[in-house]
């Protein structure tokens, strides 16, 4: 005669459902009812409550998540969750491109990085002289 099969317990649905819920993977769930993997897979795949359970307990978790941060978002008392809400809701996204007004030639741009290396020289040079004492 073998082992008698592990089970889970019709009161323990509510902990597999909130387990479930707080993302944790089936091995995890499996394990903390001591039992292998695919005894708990076996078990989800013949009893429809457990299933059942499990999903509704993800939804659970899910939409009061969800519900959070909403709340958060629309407070404006946490502005990073009101932007990712607009990122991702609302098709906002960042954008790194930089608008200039007025005219830049090629002449002054060049004009402006040799002046800015001539003071980076004479700041150097300026550093590397020895220091007298008064």
């Amino acid at each position: 005669m073998g082992r008698p099969a592990k089970t889970i317990p019709k009161d323990q649905y509510v902990r597999v459902a909130k387990l479930a819920g707080y993302g944790m993977t089936n091995q995890q769930i499996a394990s903390i009812f001591e039992m292998s993997h695919t005894t708990f897979e076996k078990l989800l795949k013949e009893d429809e409550e457990l299933r059942e359970m499990m999903r509704a307990g993800k939804e659970q978790i899910n939409e009061l998540v969800v519900d959070s941060a909403y709340q958060q978002a629309v407070s404006g008392k946490v502005p990073a969750m009101t932007m990712f809400w607009l990122k991702c809701r609302a098709g906002w996204k960042e954008n790194n491109q930089l608008h200039l007004t007025g005219s830049v030639t090629l002449e002054d741009l060049i004009k402006k990085s040799i002046e800015d290396e001539k003071k980076e020289d004479a700041i150097e040079i300026e550093k590397s002289k020895p220091k007298q004492i008064e």
